[in-house]
């Protein structure tokens, strides 16, 4: 009954998912209007790609992503997160086309601060979205945006304090230390690791008290049916790690090729990638159409492209999947047409 729960509560999940995308699509119809009206007093004669279209473009890149790169079946919190970044990328658009209303600034702040506690990445990309209204054409009040800011400590910072006693010293979750042993420093999957020269020692590992066969003992202090696999950083603690730049600068090349892979359907991602013809018409029509007109109009969306570059390239550091990133790809792919 358990895993039915889980499964119904994924299918709604998703079902939130698509009510945050069509925001997100309506948000930026709307913030389109300023542009066309400028056009219009300019009598430039130039015309946006079509409502219709940019809708069925979008949904398509929604399913997508949703359905190919996240998936319903699998439980994790990506979907969650993704409803949250799409709800996120409508809001930080309300800002831009309403500076003056101060409840898109707290609702942005108390999502942030709910993403976060959905994965621990979104403490450092939920901020982007606070500050971008910093670099908008037309002055924000500097009080809005604190206003934002204490919304996402409010939400985020109790969990950091619970955390933070829980281990006995200031964490805000160690994913990140794990994923940089695991993929950074190459250890893999480190069940049962004892420690690996140049690398480190845990500080606290699992017991080997056998070696043909290997045989480990994890008897607490963390319990559960398997603690090594659900309590990670406790056994592969390391302490102070020691950081590579030339790992992290290797990893990070590799991830962004990834990315290029997932959009272009090539290499491992040949299931789920999305049709290189789609990337191609967007090349072609923005061939033709004045690619200095497009990018000033990309720029315009800086509420959307910042914060999802900023997804991009914190988890290209680390490690990338396409379920982690499918939200910020799929939000600049939209963005990519709707400047068309």
């Amino acid at each position: 009954m358990e895993g039915v729960a889980a499964q119904v509560v994924n299918l709604l999940i998703f079902g939130l998912s698509f009510i945050a995308f069509k925001c997100f699509l309506d948000t930026m119809k709307l913030h389109r209007i300023p542009a066309e009206q400028r056009l219009e007093q300019d009598n430039c004669g130039i015309k946006y790609l079509p409502v219709w279209l940019l809708d069925l473009i979008g949904y398509s890149l929604f399913l997508w992503s949703s359905l190919a790169l996240i998936t319903v079946y699998n439980i994790s919190p990506d979907l969650l997160v993704s409803a949250l970044s799409y709800f996120m990328f409508a809001l930080a658009l309300r800002t831009a086309v309403f500076p003056n209303k101060e409840w898109p600034y707290l609702a942005l702040g108390a999502l942030a601060g709910m993403s976060y506690l959905a994965k621990t990445a979104m403490l450092f990309i939920g901020p982007s979205f606070l500050l971008v209204p910093l670099f908008f054409p037309k002055p924000v009040r500097t009080r809005k945006i604190i206003m934002s800011v204490l919304c996402f400590i409010v939400i985020a910072g109790p969990f950091v304090v619970i955390l933070s006693l829980a281990k006995g010293r200031v964490t805000f979750g160690d994913t990140g230390r794990y994923n940089y042993i695991r993929y950074v420093l190459g250890v893999g999957i480190p069940v049962h690791w004892q420690g690996t020269s140049g690398i480190g020692v845990p500080v606290h590992p699992t017991r080997k008290v056998g070696e043909s066969p290997a045989i480990y003992e994890f008897d607490g202090p963390i319990g559960g049916t398997y603690p090594p696999w659900h309590e990670p950083s406790y056994w592969y603690d390391t302490g102070k790690l020691k950081y590579n730049p030339l790992a992290i600068m290797r990893v990070a090349v590799g991830n962004v090729l990834d990315y290029a892979e997932m959009v272009c359907r090539g290499g491992r991602y040949k299931d789920v990638g999305l049709d290189r013809s789609v990337l191609f018409g967007l090349v072609c029509l923005v061939a033709v159409c004045s690619v200095r007109r497009w990018l000033r109009e990309v720029f315009r969306y800086a509420s959307v492209t910042v914060p999802a570059c900023c997804g991009l390239f914190l988890y290209a550091l680390v490690h990338a999947e396409p379920r982690l990133v499918a939200p910020f790809l799929t939000a600049l792919l939209v963005v990519g047409f709707a400047s068309l």
